[in-house]
């Protein structure tokens, strides 16, 4: 896991993306498999993470504030 310095923001997106991966192993294995939900389901899931990382990098505070919201 990446070093988040503590943040819940971050540490409850990971732990988010992390069930839901770990969720949807389980219903591949199991069979019960609906392709085009499931996928959006962990595309959902894990953008969060992906917008607070594109975030730290904003060039302002109005650009942080525009990404975070």
């Amino acid at each position: 896991m990446a070093n988040n310095n503590g943040n819940p923001l971050i540490e409850n997106c990971d732990a988010l993306a992390d069930e839901v991966l770990t969720w949807y192993e389980e219903q591949v294995q199991k069979k019960y498999y609906m392709h085009d939900i499931y996928n959006q389901l962990v595309r959902s899931a894990t953008s969060v993470g992906a917008n607070i990382a594109e975030a730290k990098f904003a060039q302002s505070d109005a650009d942080y504030k525009s990404k975070m919201h």
